[in-house]
């Protein structure tokens, strides 16, 4: 099989990286040393095999031996003796393109078997990197104030951190919590965030808003701690300031929220003109 068709697009995205096939490969690929250029740089699996095709059409099928580093290189491509040098080297830059992702699949499943990122092996060349760990906090709260229930919360959560872990993230996992366990999840990760890292902040239960804040209503306290928009604004966690910006903290960290908020309890009312 040579490049292009169904059979070569399907081979290749078995070898494509977790970081490539959830749209970030463009934050690794502009640390890789040395630089890609421009013609090289993707974000997804269909704009990677793009970039492959543009450079080769008939690159043939991974998997290749490659060194960007010796100047005898081309006697490992894959092409006949024959193939014109110009043609040769662009088959070379494809099959550099697809090993690195190739390696970085296994990088990432290494990293997530173990749980420990590996050290980069001396004088590696084309696949070096800053990794991005992929942290999660996922937080279902299916009780809320006074006892309310709803039966989202918990499955939500437990559901989300399973498809997160399939993907690499390492999860944090809190069901039913209050405000405290909240807090203190955000501000570890907030402690140990390392510059690349890639956080993601899920949350399932109840949320106001309040003064056009999010506010996240932990699974604590009786209804009437949380009958007016103060109330809920002192016993809630706010996304911005408490999650949001100590995810942040660390320079060069990415931080993803998403919010999966069902009404309150009935009996968790703002006064009149309060929102």
């Amino acid at each position: 099989l040579e490049g292009g068709g169904d059979r070569w697009d399907a081979h290749v995205r078995e070898r494509v990286s977790l970081s490539t096939q959830l749209g970030e490969a463009g934050v690794r690929l502009s640390r890789q040393v040395p630089p890609y250029p421009d013609e090289w740089m993707y974000a997804d699996p269909p704009s990677m095999l793009e970039a492959v095709l543009r450079l080769c059409p008939r690159i043939p099928l991974p998997p290749y031996v490659c060194d960007v580093g010796q100047m005898d290189v081309m006697r490992h491509t894959p092409l006949d003796v024959t193939t014109p040098g110009s043609t040769m080297n662009r088959a070379l830059q494809a099959a550099v393109i697809l090993e690195n992702e190739w390696h970085e699949r296994q990088v990432e499943e290494e990293e997530k078997a173990t749980g420990k990122l590996r050290p980069l092996p001396t004088g590696e060349k084309q696949t070096a990197r800053v990794r991005n760990r992929k942290m999660a906090i996922v937080i279902g709260n299916a009780i809320g104030p006074g006892g309310f229930r709803s039966g989202r919360g918990e499955d939500d959560a437990r559901g989300m951190a399973r498809n997160l872990e399939e993907l690499g993230f390492k999860v944090n996992l809190l069901i039913n919590a209050n405000k405290a366990d909240m807090l203190d999840a955000v501000n570890t990760a907030s402690r140990r965030a390392k510059e690349g890292d890639l956080h993601l902040f899920y949350f399932s239960g109840s949320a106001r808003s309040v003064d056009g804040r999010n506010v996240l209503i932990p699974s604590e306290g009786d209804a009437d701690s949380f009958a007016t928009s103060a109330q809920v604004a002192k016993g809630g966690v706010d996304l911005r300031k408490e999650v949001i910006r100590p995810l942040n903290r660390q320079q060069g960290t990415l931080t993803m929220a998403i919010l999966e908020s069902f009404v309150c309890s009935p009996s968790i009312q703002s006064p009149a003109g309060a929102d």
